[in-house]
């Protein structure tokens, strides 16, 4: 069974993860001296009218990227209350439809982004990738099989790495066997990467939801799905780390008969890396939420489940999301609402949140930023923890 995917809603907006519509609910707080009440959420309006759809952390600052006032692509920067717009220039008719779904920062080169819209007959999604020219992020034209015709599988993030920006996707090589792609930058030039250890085949599918770089090494989550002769699809949780050039999977709990489960976000520091995502341990058992927790010691990698408490995991819902930053720990559950919030002591303690879907949220200092989804409208929202 195929619990990964990519699709395009109404509006063109790419869901990385799982397949599915929001489960909108308000949620109420026990917590008292870490998320102190519906209060403590601000909204937070961003220049150029700006509708968020993805962020960032870098330099102390927030970098976010959506769609602004007239339907086209727009970017800004800032924190607490102080925010600009960042000049946005497009040249081609989808980039100037273009949603900016992936954000980064890649170091001294400023910001890159990834922008989608749909046209067409069939109405397919049309990427676009964007870079900062010094003075404004301006759109990168790229043929249309760099990312798009009939081996397109759709792409679902974009990392800063050492090596250079990557761009994660899935691709069908020779439109055979749908699996996990990557594609590196070349002065202007996007071109994906030939990895074999990423690649699927008739029993064995790899697919992506997530990326970040984990000091020297790059770490993918997402699904590794086993078809079995006689038997039924098997979904287990993976990670996939690049040790030196190579790619080796890890998976972070042992699979069994009847075991399924997905990982959909992992956010990284130079140390460790948080992934988040849900399993059951038979077809009809109830799916749980999990986090896992990834360090690296010299060249020994290891992973280790962390106690959250039970909480309900639906893959008809959007994927969970996870924030890092200074020790502290954010995973936003998109079941029931919830948000969790690992102490520096290692206790996992609930907080709340307003209603909507999280889309994505990073933490700076003891703030946390959150783009939140609710009826259609997006909104970035910050609090104190």
């Amino acid at each position: 069974m195929r619990l990964i995917t990519w699709v395009c809603d109404d509006r063109g907006m790419v869901r990385r993860g799982l397949v599915g519509v929001a489960l909108l609910a308000a949620v109420t707080a026990t917590l008292s001296g870490v998320a102190r009440g519906a209060g403590d959420w601000q909204p937070i309006e961003l220049p150029g009218d700006l509708r968020p759809a993805s962020l960032t952390v870098a330099g102390g600052e927030l970098w976010v990227g959506g769609r602004s006032a007239g339907e086209r692509p727009g970017m800004a920067h800032g924190s607490g209350t102080t925010w600009a717009e960042v000049p946005v220039v497009a040249e081609s008719t989808y980039a100037r439809q273009a949603d900016l779904v992936h954000v980064i920062v890649d170091g001294g080169h400023g910001p890159k982004a990834i922008g989608i819209a749909t046209g067409g007959q069939h109405l397919l999604p049309r990427w676009t990738v964007w870079a900062w020219n010094g003075s404004a992020l301006i759109e990168q034209d790229q043929t249309f099989e760099t990312f798009g015709g009939l081996s397109a599988g759709g792409l679902t993030d974009m990392a800063a790495t050492p090596g250079g920006p990557r761009i994660l996707g899935a691709w069908s090589p020779q439109n055979r066997y749908i699996g996990t792609a990557l594609w590196s930058l070349h002065a202007s030039t996007w071109r994906r990467d030939e990895i074999t250890a990423l690649a699927s085949t008739k029993m064995l599918q790899q697919l992506p939801a997530a990326m970040d770089t984990m000091g020297e090494r790059m770490v993918i989550v997402g699904t590794t799905s086993r078809f079995e002769p006689g038997g039924n699809p098997m979904s287990q949780q993976t990670m996939w780390l690049d040790v030196g050039g190579t790619w080796a999977p890890l998976w972070p709990t042992a699979p069994t008969a009847t075991s399924n489960g997905v990982l959909s976000d992992v956010a990284c520091e130079p140390g460790a890396c948080w992934a988040v995502g849900g399993a059951t341990t038979a077809p009809a058992a109830r799916w749980q939420l999990t986090v896992y927790r990834v360090t690296a010691d010299g060249g020994a990698v290891a992973s280790s489940s962390e106690p959250v408490p039970d909480t309900e995991f639906n893959v008809a819902d959007p994927a969970p999301v996870v924030a890092i930053g200074g020790g502290r720990v954010a995973v936003l559950d998109n079941h029931d609402g919830a948000l969790w919030l690992r102490h520096l002591d290692g206790q996992w303690v609930r907080g709340n949140r307003p209603p909507g879907s999280a889309l994505d949220a990073g933490l700076i200092g003891g703030t946390l930023y959150v783009i939140l989804e609710r009826d259609g409208v997006r909104t970035l929202w910050s609090t104190p923890i």
